[in-house]
Parts: C-alpha cells; sequence; structure tokens
C-alpha cells in the first residue's frame, strides 16, 4: 500500500462505476477478496484481469501514489485502456 494513501484499485474501480462485489463477481472472487486488493494488491495474473476489466494499465497498481485517482484519469487519456465494451 501507499505510505500514507490509499492503493489505486479503489479509486480505478470507483471511476468505472463498479462496487467491490460488482467487480469481485466479473473476476470470480469475493467482495471481501477485492478490499483486500485495495489494501494491499492482486497477484499479476489477477492484476492484469482487473486491469481489462476497468480499463487501466495494471502498472496503475503497483506504482499508483495517495490521491491515485489522478493517475488512473492520466492513464486512461494516454491510452492505458477503457472500459467501453467491457462493462457488459
Amino acid at each position: 500500500m501507499s505510505e500514507g494513501g490509499t492503493w489505486a484499485l479503489r479509486e480505478a474501480r470507483k471511476a468505472a462505476g463498479l462496487t467491490a462485489e460488482e467487480l469481485g463477481k466479473r473476476v470470480g472472487v469475493s467482495a471481501a477478496e477485492v478490499r483486500r486488493w485495495e489494501r494491499s494488491s492482486p497477484c499479476a495474473g489477477r492484476a492484469f484481469q482487473v486491469a481489462a476489466i476497468l480499463g487501466v494499465d495494471p502498472k496503475t497498481f503497483t506504482y499508483a501514489k495517495p490521491n491515485s485517482a489522478r493517475t488512473v484519469r492520466k492513464i486512461q487519456r494516454r491510452g492505458g485502456g477503457s472500459h467501453g465494451g467491457m462493462r457488459g
């Protein structure tokens, strides 16, 4: 977890308009597991799966700093992904 801040997964999930429960269903895990990832990180395979669903680069989860919603938006603008079409 980034010192003094929240992990980028929470901000990316909220930006995509998903609850922990909804993201968990799409990935095949419980909401509790998603919340655990939001405090630390998913394994590499899950990080790629979650990133694809949320439309962000998996590196977003590893390198984001506190207030990372701005980081997520910046990566999305650079072509790091778009969740259009992935939300169905």
